[in-house]
């Protein structure tokens, strides 16, 4: 049995500013305006099943944002302020298999983004922030995760990665990547 299809999506969004970002003390902004953004997506989707069973899906995005609301770091506190124009792009894949070999029986499920989250509107002329990432948005994260079942037993290793992140506007500091990893065993007993 085999299935695939594709989707696009079309669409504009509107967000207006929460109130934390208007009333949280210190650091509230009463001046923020709404975010206004347009987006693109297109995916394909799809399984393939015999003896095993396969799914995947991907998905390619594109988004336009004006008045984008951004947390920024004010001495002591955090701030919001609003970025003139920020473009989003990205791909985001996924797939799972599910397969037996004897009495057990395996699923591995996994996940890869990548984003880029650029600022395009510079405050002044002087403004190294232009052109750069958006702080604390990883450009790649990812995951996979393999489960084990034998009988009453199950087994769960799992891992996800998470890129470097950018403390600061122009990209000149940065968080290290780091990979967590999860492990788990089972029983099941009647």
């Amino acid at each position: 049995v085999a299935g695939h299809k594709i989707a696009l999506l079309a669409a504009r969004g509107f967000r207006i500013p929460t109130l934390n970002e208007l009333y949280w003390n210190p650091g509230g902004n009463l001046n923020l305006v709404p975010e206004d953004s347009y987006s693109v997506e297109l995916g394909i989707s799809g399984e393939l099943s015999r003896n095993n069973h396969f799914s995947y899906e991907l998905t390619g995005y594109r988004m336009w944002v004006d008045n984008w609301i951004l947390w920024r770091p004010e001495g002591n506190f955090w701030a919001p302020e609003n970025i003139k124009q920020v473009d989003v792009y990205g791909l985001e894949v996924s797939g799972a298999l599910e397969h037996s070999v004897g009495k057990a029986s395996f699923a591995w499920q996994g996940n890869y983004g990548f984003t880029r989250s650029i600022n395009r509107t510079g405050l002044d002329e002087f403004d190294r922030s232009l052109g750069k990432q958006l702080s604390y948005t990883p450009v790649h994260k990812g995951g996979l995760t393999s489960t084990i079942n034998l009988q009453t037993w199950s087994l769960l290793l799992g891992g996800v990665a998470i890129g470097k992140r950018y403390t600061t506007a122009d990209n000149e500091n940065s968080l290290p990547a780091y990979l967590l990893v999860n492990l788990r065993t089972a029983k099941t007993i009647n």
